[in-house]
C-alpha cells in the first residue's frame, strides 16, 4: 500500500530570516516535498536543514515567480527526529508546503507514489510511466503504439492496432504471390526455352522450329556461300594483289573464275636504267656501276672514300686538281680542315682596351695561326656579361693570339671555348 502523506503549511512573514517550516518528530520521516509560493511580484527563497544536534545547512536558493507554485527538493529527503527545516524570503508574504509521511521502517519496499518526481494521478489498467520533460516527473499514460497498419498492392491489411497481412496472387496483368502450380511451370522451364522457332538468312538455311537444322549452301559463281577445301586451295596459291592477265586462250572465262581456274603468271620483266633485266620469266636483274656522267650503283672503295670526308665538307679545287670536276673531286681527294677545340679560356676586365671608339681584347693559344679561323663560345656562365656588353662577331686572328670585340667593356670575367679551323 502506497504511504499516506500529511502536509504542513507555513507562512513566512518575517523578510530575510529563517523560519522554521517542519520539525521531524518520528525517528523515520520521508518528506516528498517542499513546495514555496510568493503572492505577488519575484523573491528568493533559501531552503535549509538543520540535523538533530548539528548546524544549519543551506540546501538551495530558489527564485520564485508570483502565484507560481515552486518545488524545492526532487527526490525523497529522509529526516530523523529532531531534524529541522527552515526558508527565508527576501519578500513577505511567503507560504511553504511540506507533504511528508512518519514512521516508516525504510523507503524499500513503498510504492513509488513516495517518489518526488512521480504523478500516478488518474492511472488505470496498462498505463505506463512516460517522462513529461515541462513537469519534470514521470507520469501514468496509455501505452504508445502503432494504431493502424496498411498495405501497397499487392500487400494488402486489414487495418487497426492488430491488422491481418495478406499478399494477392500474380495475373498476367498484375503483380502479387506465385502459385506453387505457377513456379512447378517456371521451374520445368530450360533456361533460353522461350524461342518458338529458329529461321535463317541467306546463305543461312534453318528447318525451322524450336530444334532447328542449320547449315549454309555453297557459293556459287552467282551466290554467296561457303567455299569448297578446293576453292581454298585455288584461292592460297595467288599472290596478293595479283591482277587477271587475259590471253586467246582465256578469252571464254570472265569474273574470279579467272583466278580460281588459273593463277596470274608474269610474262616478262624488264628493266630501267641504272636497272637491266635479261627479260622474260626468269630474267637476270643487275644495277650498272655509277660514273661520272651516270647513275649507278657505288663500289666499296668509293663508299670508303666518301665516309671518310666530314659532314658539310667544300671542295677545295687546286692547280693539282684542273683536270677534276663535280663529284669525282671529293671522291678522289677529300678536302677536310682541322678542328681544335680549346675550353675554358677567360678574359679578364682589365684586358680590355678602347681603340677607335670599341674595345678589345686577346686571347693567346699557340695552336692560332695567321690563316687560322676562330670561333669564339662563351660559356653559359658568361651569357649575362656578354649579352651587357654586346660582343661583336668579328675576330682576327694572329700567330698565336685572336682579337675579340665589344661595344661595351664587359663588367666581370668572361669564359669562352675557342674552335681553332686550319686548313
Amino acid at each position: 500500500m502506497a504511504n499516506v502523506y500529511d502536509t504542513d503549511v507555513t507562512t513566512i512573514t518575517a523578510t530575510s530570516t529563517y523560519t522554521t517550516v517542519f520539525t521531524a518528530a518520528a525517528s523515520t520521516t520521508l518528506v516528498r516535498a517542499i513546495r514555496i509560493v510568493h503572492d505577488s511580484g519575484s523573491t528568493t527563497a533559501t531552503l535549509a536543514l538543520t540535523k538533530s544536534g548539528g548546524s544549519r545547512q543551506d540546501m538551495g536558493e530558489f527564485t520564485l515567480s508570483s502565484k507560481t507554485l515552486t518545488n524545492t527538493i526532487t527526490e525523497v529527503l529522509p529526516l530523523s527526529a529532531g531534524d529541522v527545516l527552515e526558508v527565508k524570503a527576501t519578500h513577505q508574504p511567503t507560504r511553504v508546503w511540506v507533504s511528508f509521511v512518519e514512521n516508516v521502517a525504510s523507503i524499500a519496499g513503498q510504492s513509488i507514489d513516495v517518489l518526488t518526481d512521480v504523478d500516478t494521478t488518474g492511472k488505470a489498467n496498462g498505463n505506463v510511466l512516460t517522462w513529461d520533460s515541462t513537469a519534470a516527473q514521470w507520469e501514468a499514460a496509455a501505452p504508445a503504439g502503432i494504431t493502424s497498419v496498411t498495405g501497397t498492392a499487392p500487400i494488402v491489411s486489414s487495418g487497426g492496432a492488430t491488422p491481418a497481412i495478406s499478399i494477392t496472387a500474380a495475373t498476367t496483368s498484375a503483380a502479387g504471390s506465385m502459385s506453387a502450380a505457377d513456379k512447378t511451370k517456371l521451374d520445368g522451364i530450360t533456361a533460353g526455352a522461350a524461342v518458338a522457332t529458329v529461321t535463317g538468312t541467306a546463305p543461312i538455311v534453318s528447318s525451322g522450329g524450336t530444334s532447328p537444322a542449320i547449315s549454309i549452301t555453297a557459293a556459287t559463281t552467282s551466290a554467296d556461300g561457303s567455299m569448297s577445301s578446293a576453292d581454298k586451295t585455288k584461292l592460297d596459291g595467288i599472290a596478293a594483289g595479283a591482277e587477271v592477265n587475259v590471253n586467246a586462250d582465256w578469252n571464254a572465262v570472265s569474273g574470279d573464275a579467272q583466278i580460281l581456274n588459273k593463277p596470274t603468271i608474269v610474262s616478262s620483266v624488264t628493266g630501267t636504267a641504272p636497272i637491266s633485266s635479261s627479260g622474260g620469266t626468269t630474267p637476270d636483274i643487275s644495277i650498272a656501276p655509277a660514273t661520272t656522267g651516270a647513275a649507278g650503283s657505288m663500289s666499296a672503295s668509293d663508299k670508303a672514300k666518301l665516309d671518310g670526308i666530314a659532314a658539310g665538307a667544300e671542295v677545295n679545287v687546286n692547280a693539282d686538281w684542273s683536270a677534276v670536276s663535280g663529284d669525282a673531286q671529293i671522291l678522289n681527294k677529300p678536302v677536310i680542315p682541322s678542328i681544335t677545340q680549346v675550353t675554358g679560356k677567360t678574359v679578364a676586365t682589365g684586358a680590355w682596351s678602347l681603340v677607335s671608339g670599341v674595345y678589345e681584347a686577346s686571347i693567346s693559344d699557340a695552336a692560332i695561326t695567321t690563316t687560322s679561323i676562330v670561333d669564339i663560345i662563351p660559356d653559359n656562365g658568361s651569357a649575362s656579361t656578354i649579352r651587357t656588353a654586346q660582343l661583336l662577331p668579328r675576330t682576327d686572328s694572329n700567330s698565336g693570339s685572336v682579337k675579340i670585340y665589344s661595344t661595351n667593356a664587359p663588367a666581370a670575367t668572361i669564359t669562352v671555348t675557342l674552335n681553332i679551323y686550319k686548313q
